[in-house]
């Protein structure tokens, strides 16, 4: 997985491990496709909106993985802002849409400390590991392609749709492109 003749680390930038996690590891992803559509679409959006670079990622039921490049950390913190809230936002109208008033009830209940929102869908904060090097970076893209392996929800790592891992070894850009090393 070499860099082809470049280097991201040789950039003004920052290459990010990006982690974020439903409220109290609901399971919503899983409920139906909508769900990683939501996500996928709001990716994509930030992506575009920040010029950031997706390197690999992993969507699972109850949370996310993600490799990116960003110009700074502020824009990193920007980016994951933009994109927790209009997920959360879009994910609300989806399960009012699907009848999942039990979830809708708990992201209620989760908010009860924060009276702005109303609804907490996504834990707090995200967590992030700047990388300094290929090799952990090659140690974090292997990560998050067995993720779903690793948690019993497909056998190979190309079984799993919402993966990178699709991207690298099978030029699969169907669900959403990365920007390869």
């Amino acid at each position: 997985m070499g860099l082809r003749g470049r280097s991201l680390f040789e950039n003004q930038g920052v290459v990010s491990f990006v982690t974020t996690t439903v409220m109290h590891f609901q399971n919503v992803f899983s409920i139906d496709d909508d769900y990683y559509c939501i996500l996928v679409k709001s990716l994509k959006y930030v992506l575009d909106k920040y010029k950031a670079k997706l390197i690999a990622y992993v969507l699972m039921p109850n949370h996310l993985h993600l490799i990116l490049y960003v110009t700074s950390t502020k824009i990193l913190s920007s980016f994951m802002r933009d994109f927790k809230r209009h997920t959360s936002v879009r994910i609300r109208d989806q399960l009012i849409l699907d009848k999942k008033f039990e979830l809708i009830e708990r992201f209620k209940y989760y908010s009860r400390y924060d009276a702005k929102s109303g609804f907490k869908f996504w834990q707090e904060r995200f967590d992030d590991f700047i990388l300094y090097n290929e090799k952990t970076l090659e140690i974090k893209i292997n990560y998050i392609h067995n993720n779903p392996v690793k948690k019993g929800l497909v056998k190979n790592p190309e079984d799993w749709k919402y993966s990178s891992y699709r991207n690298y070894f099978h030029s699969d850009n169907s669900v959403i492109e990365i920007s390869c090393v």
